[in-house]
């Protein structure tokens, strides 16, 4: 195989593992958020918090990426967010 291409494939895989790593982290201090918002009987969901999320992270830097493209991973982020939010909240 050619020696650039594996090259760039494992450098790919090296953002693969951070992006894992970050997304867990994220999702553990969400869930950390989803016991705040129950002690203050909050509900897990706050669609104005995640517009606000949205729009900064669409005003943060990311060319080459399209930014209807981002948006939808990072929609996709907030729903699992919530969705392990919501989970926590039933173990407790």
């Amino acid at each position: 195989m050619n020696k650039r291409l594996e090259e760039l494939r494992e450098h790919i895989f090296s953002i693969d593992e951070e992006i894992v790593r970050l997304l867990v982290k994220r999702t553990e201090t969400a869930i950390e958020i989803s016991r705040e918002k129950q002690k203050l009987g909050l509900p897990v969901r706050d669609p104005e918090r995640e517009k606000r999320v949205i729009d900064t992270i669409l005003h943060l830097p990311h060319a080459p990426m399209h930014s209807d493209d981002l948006e939808m991973i990072y929609r996709q982020i907030i729903h699992l967010s919530r969705d392990a939010q919501r989970r926590e909240g039933r173990h407790r």
